[in-house]
């Protein structure tokens, strides 16, 4: 994969994160924080310099663990991103 091909495949996790409904409170803050992660990879995106830090493949692997039941599309997207972030030594 491509960094074009990832910067779409974060845009988007993005989109579904935002239309992600039902969620109680630890998905939320789950949710906000990994938002904030994916649009700092997108800013990299426009800088042509993507790298996770550390932080933000933990919360990947936090969020897919928690939110695994009950949203198992984003938890998917997640897992893939998560995958492809591994894969590329990010």
């Amino acid at each position: 994969m491509n960094d074009q091909e990832l910067c779409q495949l974060l845009e988007q996790i993005q989109n579904e994160i935002k239309g992600t409904q039902s969620v109680d409170a630890k998905e939320r803050e789950l949710l906000h924080d990994l938002e904030g992660d994916i649009r700092e990879l997108l800013e990299r995106c426009d800088a042509e310099q993507i790298q996770a830090p550390p932080l933000t493949t933990r919360r990947l692997e936090d969020a897919i663990e928690y939110m695994a039941i009950n949203h198992p599309t984003l938890t998917a997207m997640l897992s893939n991103i998560s995958t492809i972030l591994g894969n590329a030594g990010v």
